[in-house]
């Protein structure tokens, strides 16, 4: 597998990395639901091998406002897992425990950063488990952080766990249904050459 990783990746290999979306979408509805005490339902995510630029069309242009929640993936395997939370999002997980309107992410107080903080952990937490599940390679993750920012810089935030090749990324789309209310929930997931090898080979996945 060459550095163009993500490039490269055949119908059979997305079909393995579409079940990682599966489970941890699965996983993180259920977490969610016990967190929200809501009865949440979720789509079969849609993988797909994207650049920074198609992402930020993707989730509406890099010049809207968003927040991201990243954790880094360390142990065996290293990469990153970033997700995406946009206003509608985010008002609707806030009014689960507060009222709380929100005009703009950039005003969010302490508390409402908490939760989110809180949401985004427990729901990338979900999709490195259902890494670890599938591959059976022991992952550990790093305390989330979060930024409020532009889309398109929220896509270029740094790690110091993965090396970088190129732009592309692995762009999980997720539709969750909170109280028969519509919401999209975006995920990347980067990992590093030797992490994506190591999974496949795990997988029994030629390449």
């Amino acid at each position: 597998m060459d550095k163009n990783k993500y490039d490269k990746l055949d119908i059979y290999k997305l079909d393995v990395l579409q079940e990682v979306g599966n489970i941890g979408a699965g996983n993180a509805a259920t977490a969610l639901s016990k967190m929200l005490n809501a009865k949440i339902n979720v789509t079969i995510p849609n993988v797909r091998v994207l650049d920074f630029e198609e992402i930020s069309d993707a989730l509406g242009g890099s010049n809207i406002i968003a927040i991201g929640v990243s954790i880094d993936l360390i142990d065996e395997m290293h990469g990153r897992l970033l997700q995406i939370f946009q206003k509608s999002f985010v008002e609707k997980i806030l009014n689960n425990f507060y009222h709380k309107q929100v005009e703009d992410l950039k005003n969010l107080d302490e508390m409402d950063q908490s939760v989110i903080s809180e949401v985004g952990n427990i729901t990338t937490a979900a999709y490195a488990n259902a890494l670890s599940v599938l591959s059976g390679m022991r992952i550990n993750i790093t305390p989330p952080k979060q930024y409020t920012d532009e889309v398109g810089k929220l896509l270029h935030i740094p790690s110091a766990e993965i090396d970088e090749y190129g732009g592309s990324v692995l762009f999980i789309d997720v539709n969750f249904s909170i109280e028969e209310q519509e919401f999209k929930s975006n995920m990347i997931l980067e990992l590093d050459l030797k992490s994506l090898t190591y999974l496949f080979n795990n997988l029994g996945v030629p390449h």
